[in-house]
């Protein structure tokens, strides 16, 4: 392994201070965690390769997450990918999910909150959930729709109410029972994974916001593939390193770093690991919205991404400049003026429209395909 040091600014190394602002529960939730990983109960394992490329030499760039959290995260010379080198063992990110993730991240003082205003969310987006299921052609009451990763059912239960089938997925039993009182069908993976959905028999899997926090893109990206039938979809986002000159994690690699995800996506990157896995583009957006279909088998196929490392450290040192003080300035005045976060988004998504022809372009590849 030959890794050279290259933290992107002072904010990036291990102080041990979070650089984000925390709900009293956060902080609690917090405390507990860290007690956690200083008694042993959570540890962590040491990645030498590049898990996309198999390449060695890397840049390490952070050490440190907005949380204060410590862990490095480094760039792959290879193909580009940014990934965690000391990810939780496979033990502790099973407890890690089951007993810590969820209260970490969330600032409302309950869970009840949080599940309500991720309902809100999902219904207000459910017209371009809509318009994809047309765009697919998915028929009302026969092609399943399974969501893996699927919470309390926000996403589904919208598709649902307009005659889909629809079938969840998660880890979390509490967050399941709370889909089953909604009459959403839900499925515990904690204990048994994906080997207790191979008798679904989906037309179409979301997994949304989840490849990021695996040990194994591939592997991921494989048993979803198995999962489905020849012919079928995968509808996928991830957070996106493109984003971020545009304001996306308040516009610099900080706002996303977070403990729970191992791994950042470019969509270079991202095409490989799907190709790999058997599935061809049918719509992608620099967002890392992207709609494929099932077409061949998986088969690994570890792959150099020439000059992608580089683009990808010149992205990340630009975010770091004085340049991407409008985005950071927007993000905080917004928040001042306690804007809720669903109408930051479209805010600033309106702005990048005015900005960027290739926002503009994909707005219409959204308006035709949901996507």
């Amino acid at each position: 392994m030959n890794e050279r040091n290259l933290l992107l600014g002072p904010i990036y190394a291990a102080t041990g201070r979070a650089t984000t602002p925390l709900s009293t529960s956060q902080k609690d939730a917090w405390e507990c965690y860290f007690k956690a990983c200083e008694s042993g109960i959570l540890t962590r394992m040491l990645v030498e390769q590049c898990p996309q490329c198999r390449t060695s030499e890397r840049t390490l760039v952070a050490q440190t997450d907005r949380y204060g959290d410590r862990f490095d995260t480094v760039l792959c010379d290879g193909c580009g990918l940014i990934y965690t080198a000391n990810p939780f063992d496979v033990e502790s990110t099973g407890r890690f999910y089951r007993d810590y993730y969820r209260s970490l991240y969330s600032k409302e003082g309950s869970r009840l909150q949080a599940v309500e205003r991720m309902f809100a969310v999902n219904r207000e987006k459910a017209a371009a959930s809509l318009r994809m299921l047309t765009y697919l052609g998915l028929r009302k009451g026969e092609d399943l729709i399974l969501d893996i990763g699927g919470g309390a059912g926000w996403f589904l239960h919208p598709l649902m109410e307009q005659g889909y089938a629809v079938h969840g997925a998660d880890y979390d039993a509490e967050l399941i029972e709370i889909a089953r009182s909604y009459g959403i069908a839900f499925t515990d993976i904690g204990d048994v994974g994906f080997a207790g959905l191979k008798d679904l028999k989906p037309k179409l899997i979301v997994l949304r916001e989840v490849l990021e926090h695996t040990l194994d893109p591939f592997q991921q990206l494989a048993d979803v593939n198995a999962l489905l039938p020849m012919g079928g979809y995968l509808y996928l986002t991830v957070p996106p390193l493109d984003e971020l000159p545009y304001g996306y994690g308040d516009g610099r690699l900080i706002g996303l770093l977070q403990n729970a995800h191992n791994f950042l996506f470019d969509t270079k990157v991202l095409q490989s690991y799907l190709h790999q896995a058997g599935f061809s583009i049918i719509a992608c957006r620099r967002n890392l919205r992207i709609l494929v279909q099932k077409t061949a088998v998986p088969r690994r196929s570890p792959c150099l991404i020439p000059g992608n490392a580089a683009r990808n450290l010149a992205l990340l040192k630009r975010c770091e400049t004085r340049t991407q003080y409008i985005w950071r300035g927007l993000s905080k005045f917004m928040r001042v003026l306690k804007i809720p976060k669903q109408d930051q988004y479209y805010i600033k998504a309106l702005l990048l429209r005015i900005v960027s022809s290739t926002a503009r372009r994909e707005h219409k590849l959204f308006l035709e395909t949901g996507v």
